[in-house]
């Protein structure tokens, strides 16, 4: 009996930790640079919704396209070569990501499509970009870079579920655009 119930008490151990380990293991969400010889594409999954995000022309970083899950459209910026005001267009849908400072890009807002309240994506530290957070009322959503400083590779976790088509569009955008723009290293 006492080795049925140590057995027992060992198996539950081991299994406890098996799951947890996996659960560590994968991220809600990830951002992937797929390094085909250039920095404008990107292999991207946002909870069970998995695409690509691709710059539209090589050297031009004004427009990108983009595929995940149901999710098909656009990413534009509303004035050429201004990274400041960008416009979101995923079917009928279209929302604006303005930089809430001009020529900051440490603080941005999301709106339009059918969100009604304030939404907000920043930087956590205002001289890193490594570590962004989204936020509305009481929902957050941190985006991550996977190792320390490298931009080609980033984790997203918290309330997915809860995003909106255009917040889970920007939350794939920003750290792809950021990386795009500061980290030309990256091209391959």
């Amino acid at each position: 009996m006492k080795k049925n119930i140590l057995l027992l008490a060992i198996i539950l151990i081991f299994a406890s930790a098996k799951n947890s380990k996996q659960q560590e293991k994968e991220p809600e969400g990830r951002i992937r640079t797929s390094f085909t010889g250039k920095i404008e594409n990107w292999e991207v999954r946002i909870g069970n919704d998995e695409g690509t995000f691709e710059g539209y022309m090589m050297n031009d970083v004004n427009r990108w396209t983009f595929e995940v899950g149901a999710l098909k459209g656009e990413v534009n910026s509303e004035f050429n070569d201004l990274y400041n005001s960008w416009e979101i267009t995923t079917g009928e849908k279209t929302y604006h990501l303005k930089t809430w400072i001009s020529k900051s890009w440490n603080h941005w807002e999301i709106s339009g499509g059918e969100l009604k309240e304030k939404v907000t994506i920043q930087t956590i530290l205002p001289k890193s970009w490594n570590n962004w957070q989204l936020k509305r009322d009481s929902m957050e959503v941190d985006i991550n870079t996977y190792y320390g400083e490298t931009w080609d590779d980033w984790t997203i976790t918290g309330d997915l579920a809860k995003l909106s088509d255009g917040e889970k569009i920007a939350t794939l955008f920003l750290p792809i655009f950021v990386s795009r723009i500061y980290n030309r290293k990256l091209v391959r």
